[in-house]
């Protein structure tokens, strides 16, 4: 009875474990974005991110102008996301990875070499005054 009552707890703790463990990290929303190695006039702005059963869609803006960049080969697995963007006429692959719930740090690769970026989520108004 000793045994079975020890074993019950252990399984118990390992399942407590393993579901602290099973962050689900969901990229959906504005996130403002600094790449302070990049050109001039790419260091910073947004992406605006949609993932919704086969219409997943990302957007590129950059601080000072108006266009939206949009990507294609959109892929979020896990912790990660991964899409291509044409920025004016440079192909440009960004891949990224959650550090936090709000917070996504990567690099960009171009024919140039690697750009690193950091990725903030926007708050929105409407939970910032909850």
């Amino acid at each position: 009875m000793k045994r079975a009552f020890i074993l019950i707890l252990v399984t118990i703790a390992c399942i407590n474990l393993s579901a602290q463990k099973s962050i689900k990290y969901n990229p959906v929303g504005k996130w403002e974005f600094e790449a302070p190695s990049a050109p001039e006039g790419y260091t910073a702005g947004f992406v605006d991110i949609i993932i919704a059963n086969g219409k997943d869609s990302v957007t590129m803006s950059f601080t000072g102008k108006d266009y939206k960049y949009p990507a294609e080969d959109i892929k979020f697995e896990k912790d990660s996301l991964k899409f291509f963007v044409s920025v004016d006429g440079t192909d440009v692959t960004f891949k990224s990875r959650f550090e936090q719930l709000d917070t996504m740090s990567g690099v960009a690769l171009t024919n140039g070499g690697a750009v690193p970026f950091l990725l903030i989520r926007q708050k929105n108004e409407s939970n910032s005054k909850k």
